[in-house]
């Protein structure tokens, strides 16, 4: 018989091994609907490479990139700016090099998942939407080294303009 103990541990187990794995299929199908848009983009007087990111230090790096030159898939690496304003400046720059639209694929750690505190301690954001799904949406998770600067300057964000704004709609 099963403990009740053990409950709890093999679910929890169950549900982050179907996390890696949704993720794992998403991964394959991001990248191959991006390797397409190469291809297709080679019979086109501009043809575009593919950059994949994988941190924010790579999207730094490519930062050089000419605007609107390549495809580029953000592999989990959103999640991982340091700060909110980090956090946009990435996004902008990734929206930058690629044209926005069908040239920039966006792969996020789910938001219901708990791999977050096993995959990376730095993990400092919760993407909740990008494009084409809606607008880039995000909320902070975990311990932000600006959380007490952001609360100084009444900064805010995104989610939590969002919620202000759904909260002042509301009639009383």
């Amino acid at each position: 018989m099963i403990s009740k103990f053990l409950i709890s541990p093999l679910l929890s187990a169950a549900v982050e091994g179907y996390a890696a794995l949704d993720r794992a299929t998403e991964r394959r199908r991001i990248l191959q609907a991006a390797q397409a848009r190469v291809v297709a983009s080679e019979k086109t007087p501009n043809p575009r490479s593919l950059i994949i990111v994988k941190s924010p230090d790579e999207m730094r790096r490519i930062a050089l990139q000419q605007t609107n030159s390549a495809v580029v898939v953000v592999d989990c690496a959103l999640e991982r700016c340091g700060t909110e304003r980090n956090l946009i400046d990435c996004w902008q720059e990734m929206q930058r090099i690629s044209g926005g639209g069908s040239n920039l694929f966006v792969l996020t750690i789910q938001k219901w998942s708990t791999t977050r505190l096993l995959l990376d301690p730095r993990i400092r954001w919760i993407i909740l939407q990008t494009p084409p799904k809606g607008p880039f949406d995000y909320r902070p998770y975990g311990k932000r080294s600006t959380l007490l600067a952001d609360t100084r300057k009444n900064t805010r964000t995104a989610h939590q303009r969002s919620r202000s704004r759904s909260a002042e709609r509301v009639p009383s």
